[in-house]
């Protein structure tokens, strides 16, 4: 593709990286000579279905995300069958070269990339999207420090699953792969908190946590294994980092970080207060439960507004009484018979307007009570019975039954609409019920691989349990030799099964013993009867008494496997040596004082050439040195302890004299 132009915007200038199913290349956006990165499958795999539904899930996952720390999609597009992603092209080097080369990286260092990287993934779960291959060669680091997420490849939605075990080009991402990616379980956000952690781990020792010869092995060391502290490797690793990055690797989900941004927390405080004890963790076994904030006031019991006390219709207006005029002369009886007359016709009017109106009142009050909303009560994790009695008296109840993993028989799962929503009275609730976990049947995996396996069982909605490693003459490293239960057993969705996968024959490892300083035939038996039956002997000309070991190698409390060959060097006494003379010119001031010399070789060995006792005085002293060796050594001179002189003697200048 070198030269060509791709969609008649894009000119391929150089070839920068590849991986499992798509290259990178550097390009120039024709229209404003822009430098970007283009990736694009490989032309193998534009048959392959499934690798161009992933490469395009990576497409639409990133073409969404726009972040300071995630590498920006700028074009995506296919032409001629070749598919590609347009992306910004990062001056700099992924975090795996920069391991590579410099070893662990600064503890300050690695903080600020832990912190840029929580930051991505906030920003990708909140949108949903979870990158499942979260590792040091997806990490790219610009030459202005500036740290950039890239290959959203393997990415999902967070409401879907998959195997990540599975697949090509695993071995480069295993060592990072959660347990329950690894044991084929369903991932989610906290799964790429674990691989985070594992990053760390790798900048902060210069190892990744856990290795092997085959992605099985690694597999199942995650699942099953603890890694060594980083401090264990790296003693400048300070005590909370330490604790965030093993809270990160936690086996169990519910053990991690419940989101980036408090991991992202722990690591900004962790730069103030690097051996601070903040880092929280929890207990196996504790009850712990997430909280939605809008679900707080629901499960508090903080009751909805009840509705208003209806009001009592205002009070009858009554006539004022008088005091009893006293008898008046008929005509006027009559006339007053008349006015009392008109005032009860008058009342019985106003009773009958007030009655008129009070029932309307009352049909509009009865009307208005029927319509107002009435907030509905969360029953999730209630039993049917439960939910029923909780809600049949101001809705209408219908229920559907499904098989669930997670919740037990008879116990609501879902509603709808959502615990303390606010609906019409006489509104549908509908109920999704539990019926427990399905039966299912175990699936048959011996002779196939551990990724299989694991695929084979999520069909089957089972896991990856106990993983055994057992030796077996005749057998394909990796294979499943047995499993338990056996295959064709009920067993219910969400169990677990066992199984015993193939490795190569161990190897004995064991120390080796310290056989310097013994004579060689001694070593050789001390050697043997701690198993190592493989020792050569290389002879070294020496002054000492020959036939003794001088060193060994692999040295004394190695670890290695028995067939390992243990080199010894042992001492041949010399044909001649090599002499030559020496004078030394002292004056002894005390009486009783010690003169000590001595002849150090090149390697720090010392001879002793004279040990007197001398009184006070000048001396010349004539000495005759010899070595089995032409090489320079050091002669010194000491009296009372303290040394006087030292000069170098060249060996190679004097004669030879025949050894005796």
């Amino acid at each position: 593709m070198i030269g060509t132009v791709l969609a008649n915007k894009y000119e391929i200038m150089e070839k920068v990286g590849g991986g499992g199913m798509a290259n990178v290349y550097k390009a120039r956006r024709l229209r404003d000579d822009r430098v970007v990165a283009i990736k694009a499958l490989k032309p193998e795999f534009l048959e392959d279905e499934e690798f161009v539904a992933r490469f395009k899930r990576e497409a639409h996952a990133v073409s969404g995300l726009k972040h300071p720390s995630i590498v920006d999609t700028i074009d995506v597009g296919e032409e001629n069958g070749v598919y590609f992603i347009v992306m910004e092209y990062v001056e700099g080097e992924t975090l795996k070269d920069s391991i590579r080369r410099n070893g662990a990286l600064n503890v300050e260092a690695a903080i600020h990339i832990g912190i840029q990287i929580c930051r991505a993934l906030d920003y990708a779960h909140a949108h949903r999207v979870i990158h499942r291959d979260i590792k040091p060669q997806n990490i790219l680091v610009s030459v202005d420090g500036t740290v950039k997420v890239a290959d959203f490849g393997i990415a999902k939605g967070a409401t879907s699953s998959t195997v990540t075990i599975a697949g090509s080009n695993i071995m480069g991402s295993v060592h990072y792969s959660s347990p329950e990616q690894a044991r084929g379980g369903f991932t989610d956000e906290k799964s790429d908190l674990y691989s985070l952690g594992v990053v760390l781990y790798e900048a902060v020792t210069g190892k990744v946590p856990f290795e092997g010869d085959t992605p099985v092995t690694v597999a199942i060391k995650h699942i099953q294994e603890k890694p060594v502290p980083p401090s264990h490797i790296n003693p400048l690793v300070p005590r909370a980092l330490e604790e965030i990055i093993l809270k990160a690797m936690e086996k169990e989900t519910g053990l991690r970080y419940d989101s980036a941004r408090e991991m992202e927390q722990d690591l900004i405080r962790c730069l103030s207060e690097p051996n601070g004890s903040f880092v929280t963790h929890f207990k196996p076994g504790a009850e712990t439960f997430y909280i939605p904030a809008d679900k707080v006031k629901e499960i508090t019991g903080e009751k909805a507004r009840e509705p208003a006390k209806r009001k009592a219709p205002p009070p009858k207006k009554t006539e004022a009484r008088t005091k009893p005029e006293p008898p008046q002369e008929e005509p006027k009886r009559a006339k007053s018979a008349w006015q009392v007359l008109k005032i009860l016709l008058g009342v019985l009017a106003l009773l009958v307007v007030a009655g008129g109106l009070f029932m309307a009142g009352r049909g509009f009050y009865n009307n208005s009570i029927k319509n107002r909303p009435v907030m509905v009560t969360n029953v999730v994790g209630k039993t049917e019975a439960e939910a029923r009695e909780t809600l049949e008296g101001d809705f209408t109840v219908e229920v559907a039954y499904e098989y669930d993993v997670n919740v037990e028989k008879d116990r609501v799962v879902s509603q709808n609409p959502l615990g303390a929503s606010s609906v019409k009275k006489g509104s549908t609730v509908k109920l999704v019920v539990s019926l427990g976990r399905e039966r299912v049947i175990v699936p048959t995996l011996v002779n196939t691989n551990f990724e299989l396996a694991a695929q084979e069982l999520q069909k089957s909605q089972l896991q990856v349990g106990q993983v055994h490693q057992e030796e077996a003459e005749g057998k394909t490293v990796g294979s499943i030799l047995r499993q338990s239960p056996d295959p064709g057993t009920e067993a219910l969705a969400g169990d677990t099964v066992d199984i015993w996968v193939c490795v190569e024959p161990s190897t004995v490892v064991k120390p080796v013993p310290d056989v310097v300083g013994m004579k060689v035939d001694e070593a050789r038996q001390r050697l043997l009867n701690e198993g190592f039956s493989n020792v050569e002997v290389v002879e070294e000309v020496s002054e000492t008494a020959a036939g003794e070991v001088l060193r060994q190698d692999p040295s004394m409390n190695s670890t290695v496997d028995v067939s390992t060959a243990i080199q010894l060097w042992v001492t041949k006494a010399p044909e001649f040596f090599y002499q030559v003379e020496a004078n030394v010119d002292l004056t002894v001031v005390d009486d009783g004082s010690t003169i000590l010399v001595e002849l150090v070789d090149k390697s720090g060995q010392r001879k002793t050439i004279m040990d007197e006792v001398k009184d006070a005085g000048d001396y010349s002293l004539p000495l005759v040195l010899t070595s089995a060796y032409p090489d320079a050594q050091t002669l010194i001179v000491y009296v009372n302890g303290q040394e006087l002189t030292r000069r170098d003697v060249d060996f190679s200048a004097g004669g030879q004299v025949p050894a005796t």
